[in-house]
């Protein structure tokens, strides 16, 4: 008797956990949520990504003749996401390289701020 007892509180347990379990999201919830996630990560990159140049600049400053792997220990990233780093830097044209790979130094080059249209 105990068993039938038992069993039956077992399906009668179950059952209201079924109930409270919720149901799945709708689609468009789903949708709404994709999006903000997918704008949290690209606003993270691009402040993470600033904070990183703007390390690796102050470091330049104080060094322009460091190494890769110096500026990776002062940013904090590998050294091959300083040579993506500087490779994007020198795009800007916000840094120039002076002289060989081995023996140069880096060049840092001023920006000029940009107006914008309130002050014109």
């Amino acid at each position: 008797q105990n068993n039938r007892l038992n069993n039956a509180d077992l399906q009668l347990s179950s059952k209201k956990i079924t109930q409270k379990t919720p149901r799945k999201r709708s689609e468009n919830a789903q949708k709404t949520t994709q999006k903000t996630t997918q704008k949290t990560t690209q606003k993270t990159t691009q402040k993470t990504t600033q904070k990183t140049t703007q390390k690796i600049i102050n470091a330049l400053v104080a060094n322009s003749s460091a190494t890769r792997k110096e500026l990776a220990e002062i940013a904090g990233i590998s050294e091959d996401g300083i040579k993506w780093n500087l490779d994007k830097l020198r795009k800007e044209g916000r840094i120039k390289r002076i002289g060989p790979d081995k023996g140069g130094h880096w060049e840092i080059i001023p920006q000029t701020p940009t107006k914008s249209p309130s002050q014109t």
